[in-house]
């Protein structure tokens, strides 16, 4: 704040408020007993990434609800750099086909990260509820080979260096500023990023069927 948007095409603004609390006010939690309770032992709504400090008061860091409206997520971008217009989405906006064929339960996200140094590297870093298991994430959007938004997994490649890796309820992006990953293209500082994870589908109960011929 001051933002300034370039509408080199057409484009949705969309302007998130953030409370900002005073550390010398007290906290009010956003979750009930219960709904910090399934998130996992130890998970402190305040605290998503674990840091010790208070999301709400970080540059780098966001807690919201996605957008079932169901569960919590942490996206944490690396020390020094600043995270904005972090949201969820039931689908990455401007999407005009489904995603592949797999399982989405936590949509997709969407967020910008400022402060890179420019054409660098740098990684943002993702916490789902305790009990999530994803196996691949998905991006929607340009690449360097084809500048057509489009739907690719976005699993980590050690030949440009980026991608997700996933362990366990956790996340980790890596991003090249301006290669793939990069929804803007541009080594300029900044990263923007529309994706989300997705989980292999419940696989239908097998069953047999023994005819007998009397």
């Amino acid at each position: 704040n001051p933002l300034t948007v370039t509408m080199s095409q057409d484009r949705t603004v969309k302007a998130v408020f953030t409370e900002m609390v005073s550390q010398e006010s007290p906290l009010m939690e956003t979750l009930s007993d219960d709904e910090e309770d399934s998130m996992g032992d130890g998970f402190d709504p305040l605290d998503g990434a674990d840091d010790g400090g208070v999301d709400s008061l970080e540059k780098n860091t966001a807690s919201f609800w996605v957008s079932d409206g169901q569960h919590y997520v942490t996206i944490e971008s690396a020390p020094g750099t600043i995270l904005s217009h972090a949201a969820a989405n039931s689908l990455p906006p401007g999407a005009n086909s489904s995603p592949p064929e797999e399982e989405y339960p936590y949509g997709f996200f969407a967020f910008t990260v400022e402060n890179v140094e420019v054409g660098g590297e740098t990684t943002v870093t993702i916490y789902l509820p305790a009990d999530a298991a994803p196996s691949k994430y998905y991006k929607y959007g340009p690449e360097p080979e084809n500048i057509e938004p489009h739907w690719y997994e976005f699993m980590y490649d050690d030949a440009t260096k980026t991608g997700a890796v996933i362990e366990g309820n956790m996340i980790t992006l890596y991003f090249v500023d301006g290669a793939r990953g990069d929804d803007d293209l541009e080594a300029n500082g900044r990263i923007v990023d529309d994706g989300g994870p997705s989980s292999k589908p419940a696989k239908a109960k097998g069953g047999c069927f023994i005819g007998a011929i009397w």
